[in-house]
């Protein structure tokens, strides 16, 4: 991360695929937080109380 830029890639262009994997990560994160939920909501009232 801390190299420097080469070739034809921008930091517009970085940015932008950085934000689409955290929007992405954070889909597949709530998909299965909810999945989870459905199987073991007892545990997970747990788990939301303690974080």
């Amino acid at each position: 991360m801390g190299e420097p830029v080469t070739l034809n890639t921008s930091p517009e262009k970085g940015f932008l695929e950085e934000t689409l994997f955290l929007c992405v990560t954070r889909l597949i994160y709530q998909c299965e937080i909810s999945r989870y939920q459905g199987r073991n909501s007892q545990q997970i009232g747990k788990f939301r109380a303690t974080s």
